[in-house]
């Protein structure tokens, strides 16, 4: 897997995250 195509799956998740219901429990994911 290339670096920027990780970097880009970072994103989306962190975009996921974002989006994601207050509800749900959040799960920190720290680098």
């Amino acid at each position: 897997m290339t670096n920027r195509l990780s970097d880009f799956f970072q994103r989306w998740l962190r975009m996921i995250d974002t989006y994601s219901v207050p509800d749900s429990p959040r799960i920190p994911h720290h680098d």
